[in-house]
């Protein structure tokens, strides 16, 4: 999976976006592993609505209008990030991985990449670890240098 780092200071922007324009399809909180790793909630989300509430600094995750998950968002350091799932390489085994820098080196449209099948938006929040499945791509486009010298960079959520 590629991963891709969103700036911290768009994580309200970019989630809502998220969710007011692509089809969450899954949702897992697990806590870290250095947490204990333990499984949250595991929710398959056809046919309903993920939201959430933000404000004085908390989070809740809401499904159907009703409250899964609070976020008091104490221990709250990095911003998102999207990782794409794509399609295995043709004529590579079946379980191979694309290997790409961790940090969105290479352009999320580079053409030679096969177009993802599902995007996870992904944040550790309070020890715990949050991912948003879509269906498709969520497309990002380049935001700002992370570090310039080592090729990182920032993206965001786009049309």
């Amino acid at each position: 999976m590629d991963v891709y780092s969103l700036p911290k200071s768009l994580d309200i922007k970019n989630l809502r976006y998220c969710l007011d324009n692509y089809v969450a399809d899954s949702l897992l909180i697990r806590r870290k592993g250095s947490e204990g790793g333990q499984m949250l909630i595991s929710e398959y989300l056809e046919g309903k609505r993920l939201d959430f509430q933000e404000k004085n600094l908390e989070m809740d995750l809401t499904i159907d209008g009703q409250a899964v998950f609070h976020f008091p968002l104490n221990r709250y350091t990095h911003g998102f990030s999207m990782g794409y799932e794509r399609p295995p390489i043709p004529g590579h085994p079946a379980d191979a991985e694309h290997s790409l820098p961790l940090m969105g080196g290479k352009d999320p449209d580079d053409p030679s990449l096969i177009s993802p099948t599902r995007s996870v938006l992904r944040h550790i929040l309070d020890g715990c670890l949050l991912e948003i499945y879509f269906t498709g791509k969520v497309p990002l486009q380049f935001h700002s240098w992370k570090d310039k010298a080592r090729q990182e960079k920032y993206w965001t959520v786009t049309k």
